[in-house]
């Protein structure tokens, strides 16, 4: 359950704001 708040939910101050998923989801529009 931590798990998916921390990946999820849980904005990352070394991803500028974003969460660990909402950074993979935009890694992977430019590789596309």
């Amino acid at each position: 359950e931590w798990e998916d708040f921390y990946n999820y939910q849980r904005p990352h101050a070394a991803l500028n704001g974003q969460t660990p998923y909402e950074r993979f989801r935009e890694k992977m529009k430019l590789c596309v």
